[in-house]
């Protein structure tokens, strides 16, 4: 828990400055860089959901259900504003569903 603001402190400069670097020098491969990083992230944390099973596969797929229903209507309904909101609906809508599978 930890690891995360000890390497904000002592490397997120130094990271994000070459991060700029790269942008300004090829701008796709920075790009493809972050997602690749992002993908990875969620590869890892979902990989662990998925191997529990149970309450934490129905969370993680409710929340990804969640998280797309949003994007569409964002994308193809126009609904901007949900842009900003898509991450906390499908953040509190998944924390639903784990709850009350918990408790019945």
């Amino acid at each position: 828990i930890m690891s995360g603001p000890i390497f904000c402190v002592f490397f997120l400069r130094k990271y994000e400055n070459g991060l700029d670097k790269l942008k300004k020098k090829d701008k796709k491969w920075a790009d493809l860089l972050v997602t690749a990083i992002f993908m990875g992230l969620v590869g890892t944390i979902g990989g662990q959901q998925i191997a529990k099973g149970g309450i934490f596969l129905a969370t993680l797929c409710v929340s990804a259900v969640i998280m797309a229903v949003c994007g569409l209507l964002v994308r193809k309904g126009k609904v901007r504003w949900l842009e900003g909101f898509a991450l906390p609906i499908s953040m509190i809508g998944s924390l639903a569903v784990a709850f009350v599978l918990a408790t019945s």
